[in-house]
Parts: C-alpha cells; structure tokens; sequence
C-alpha cells in the first residue's frame, strides 16, 4: 500500500567528487518533534497468526517515524553507550544503581560521576539523571521478542527482566511512578517504596527523534499527595528535559479534526465515536473511516486514517495531570474513560495489541485482541514517510 507523504525529508550530501548532491529523505516540518518507528514490522490476525501487512493497517504495515540508525546504539568506550536515535547517553552497565526504593536511587543517580560503574567518561555528579518517562520507553524495541538479547547485542549489561523508574510521578497518586520493563516490553505505575531498578541517562536529546517534555513541573515525595521544592531533586519536575511543548498544543480544524502542534498529527476529534470493540474492528473502523462519519467534514477518504501505535497515542499524554490526562483547554470531545487500541502487536504474545493513551494514566499494556469492553478507536493520520530518494543538482553543478 502507498504511504502518504505528511512531511518532506532532506538529507544533503555533497558528491565532491562529481559535483552532484543527493537529495535523500530527510524531515522538514512544522511540527516540535517527529516520533520514531516502533520497531515491529510483521503484522498479525486477531488470534496471533502472521499475515501479509497490505491492506491491514496495522503498525507493521505503515511503519509510521523516523528510521531507526544503523547502529541503533554506539558503545563509546567509556562506559556509556550512546542512543543515535535520541542523542541521548546512557550507562552502559544497566544494573549497577542496583534494586532500591525511589528516592535513594534517585540520590544515586544525581550522585553518579566518573570512576563509579565502571565510568571513565570525565562525568562529575549532577551530569546523570533517572530518565523521565518519555526518555526511558524511547529505547523500547517493540518489534522483538526477546528484548534483553536486542540490548546486550549493542553492549549493554545486566539488564535485568524486571521493572525500571522513571523520574516521572503518576500525579492521581505520586506516591507511584511511571516505570518500564524492557524484557516484557510494557509500562506500568510503581510505588516508590518499592525496590525496582534504575537506568541512568546523561545529555541533550538532538534527535533525529527528539524526546518532548512530558508536562510534569512538580516534584514529589513518597507519599500521596506530599508536594516538595524541586531543587537538587533529580526529579522530571526539576529537570523538565526534553524538547519545549507548543504554547498552543492543540487546534480545533472546525471539520472534526483536531491538530498536534507538537507532533503535527490530525487526530479525530471525537475520542469515542465508535464505542468499546475488539482489535480487528478498532483497526476497521479507522481503515474505513472517510468525511461524513464521525461529524468529519474534512474530505478525508477511505484509507486516509489508522490506528495509532503505542507511541503516537502516548504523544497525547500530558503528565502534569492526574486524570484525563490531555492539555487543559483541548478540543476533543466525548472523552473515553477506558483505553484506546493501537495498531501494534504485542510480540511475546501476538493475539494480543498494546493498548493506552490518556485514560490510561499515560501507560501501555497489552490486552487480548477479542477483549471488547476496554477499547476504543481513536483514529490518526499524518506522521513520517519515507519517499524514493531523489536526484537535485545544486547551483553550478551539472
């Protein structure tokens, strides 16, 4: 099936040599920042068997983001391991802050510097951080089945099959965080007096796929409810890393549309037009969905939307709330009190599809694909890609 070209991408490479200059595919957009691809290419029926993906329109069908690079991830020598998507750094030994309750491993962290964890990286203290909830799950691979392998294959260690902080707090109830397990490759909320592990980050994120900030300007303490001065905290609140929020996030298109500022994604502004179905009929109803349904008067066609991934519906997330957790002031209406389907499979377990998004608390599980009562279709379009690769020539070359 063709994609449809949101964005235009513009890698220029000089040919010295010859004088000719490649134009390749490269983004140029209006949007903050251009989500990256999942990483799941295969698609699968509802009860787990691979299909052929045209026509399906399933995550593995239209691969919407930025390309992953080739390496994904660089060792640079010094115990830190570089992610070439984001721009971000992080330790390359996975499990040397070790199982700790919340708040001491955030002191760990802020405390980490060079000659600890096997760093030789000039670092002082203050330059790590725990990741924030969007820079922890950027890493997820969820197009393999064993992740552990994926990771240690570009050198990192002692990943372990359990659950990773965030510096994130689930505000409805900040005695819990956001957190994310790499090995089963879903996120969840964890109570800070727990003992889960943590996986230190340093740096900028640059992009290609810049990492956004989450929302999140408070900081909190271990229990619920319990507000603190955000200095020399570690938390996100404090730190607020990530690439700025639009001042206007969301635009009212008056045609039942509604546009992200941040990722430039149109999404349908009705959160709930088709009720609560099961996998294949949320994928149906956004295949299908055309102007004159769901109060559309956009001129939209037949093949024009889709489900959203796992990522995409997550850039809706503000984290900043506790619940109904989309900007204050959105357009969208008849908010759904359950989550949304994505298109994505769920790979240890293919009759099953990640499900999330706002109603979730900011979190994506899987589910059942023939569960019915917990999702909704909450169709997308637009997004990144890639075209053919053209031939321009620059001002005198020929």
């Amino acid at each position: 099936m063709a994609q449809k070209k949101s964005s235009t991408l513009l890698f220029l490479v000089a040919m010295v040599s010859t004088g000719t200059f490649l134009l390749f595919p490269s983004l140029a957009s209006a949007a903050s920042v251009n989500l990256a691809k999942t990483g799941q290419s295969t698609c699968y029926n509802q009860t787990g068997v691979v299909i052929d993906c045209s026509g399906t329109g399933q995550d593995g069908e239209h691969q919407i983001g930025i390309p992953w690079p080739d390496p994904r991830f660089s060792d640079n020598g010094d115990g830190t391991i570089t992610d070439n998507l984001s721009g971000l750094t992080w330790l390359k030994d996975t499990e040397c802050i070790g199982r700790s309750k919340w708040l001491d491993a955030l002191n760990s962290v802020n405390a980490l510097a060079n000659g600890s964890c096997g760093l030789t990286d000039s670092s002082v203290a203050g330059d790590w951080r725990m990741p924030n909830y969007l820079e922890l799950i950027s890493i997820a691979n969820l197009g393999v089945t064993n992740s552990i392998a994926w990771f240690n294959s570009f050198g990192f260690t002692n990943l372990e099959a359990y659950g990773y902080y965030s510096s994130t707090s689930a505000v409805l109830n900040n005695s819990s965080i956001k957190g994310f397990n790499f090995s089963a490759r879903f996120s969840g909320t964890y109570l800070k007096s727990g003992g889960y592990q943590t996986w230190p980050v340093k740096g900028v994120s640059t992009g290609p796929a810049k990492i956004w900030q989450t929302g999140q300007t408070s900081c909190y303490g271990v229990t619920r409810d319990s507000v603190i001065p955000c200095t020399g905290t570690g938390q996100d609140g404090e730190y607020q890393a990530g690439e700025p929020l639009p001042d206007t996030r969301f635009v009212d298109n008056a045609d039942g549309t509604v546009t992200d500022n941040l990722t430039g994604f149109i999404w349908l502004r009705n959160m709930n037009c088709f009720g609560p179905r099961v996998w294949q009929d949320a994928l149906s109803d956004a295949n299908n969905l055309a102007d004159g349904a769901c109060d559309l008067t956009d001129g939209s066609a037949a093949g024009d939307w889709r489900l959203p991934n796992p990522l995409e519906l997550t850039s809706l997330v503000d984290f900043s709330k506790g619940a109904q957790m989309l900007t204050t002031g959105h357009p969208f209406t008849n908010y759904a009190l359950n989550g949304h389907w994505t298109s994505t499979s769920y790979m240890t377990s293919t009759n099953h599809a990640y499900w999330g998004g706002p109603a979730t608390h900011g979190v994506y599980v899987y589910l059942p694909k023939s569960h019915e009562t917990a999702g909704f279709s909450w169709p997308v379009r637009g997004g990144f890609v890639i075209d053919e690769p053209e031939e321009v020539f620059a001002d005198g070359f020929e």
